[in-house]
């Protein structure tokens, strides 16, 4: 054999064994090409099923939703009424406790101005007594009178001032 028979069978021999080789690679790239085209069909098939699954998954959630919105709604329809019907109560309880204790304060400045103008009488009388020389047992009663009476009527002012229901200019709170 010649060298260039040789050149020639083995470029032939080279050449064939590349040629299956690209053959062989041919396949392969066939056969990936398909696979790819078979995923991005399923794909495809899965893009188009996700908004309906979606869809049917947040349906439920949907109508949940809209129950809790109309509850709450209705829930706070009755504590707003509840609240105003409260509210109303109280400000006529207010408004009668503040008319009883009005009330209360006029009582008891009627009857401090009445024990006011006894204790006076007590003391004209007692004094007219004393200018007329009749005993000092009458004096000595009107002033136990006072002491005792005394003690009584500052305590009633005291807690009517207290209790906010007498003001007194000088003590203002």
């Amino acid at each position: 054999m010649s060298r260039t028979e040789t050149l020639k069978r083995s470029t032939a021999v080279a050449h064939a064994t590349r040629l299956a080789s690209l053959e062989s690679q041919t396949r392969r790239l066939l056969e990936l090409q398909q696979q790819v085209s078979e995923q991005v069909q399923e794909l495809r098939e899965i893009r188009a099923q996700i908004p309906e699954d979606l869809a049917r998954a947040l349906m439920p959630l949907a109508e949940s939703m809209a129950q809790l919105t109309e509850e709450t709604r209705r829930t706070l329809e009755t504590v707003v009424t509840q609240a105003r019907a409260g509210h109303n109560e109280v400000l006529a309880q207010v408004e009668s406790v503040a008319a009883e204790a009005e009330e209360s304060i006029k009582a008891m400045k009627a009857a401090a101005t009445r024990m006011e103008k006894s204790l006076n009488a007590a003391l004209r009388r007692a004094q007219e007594a004393e200018e007329e020389g009749r005993s000092s047992r009458f004096g000595l009663m009107v002033t136990v009178a006072l002491l005792t009476a005394l003690p009584c009527v500052g305590s009633v002012l005291w807690l009517a001032w207290k209790a906010g229901l007498l003001t007194i200019p000088l003590f203002a709170r």
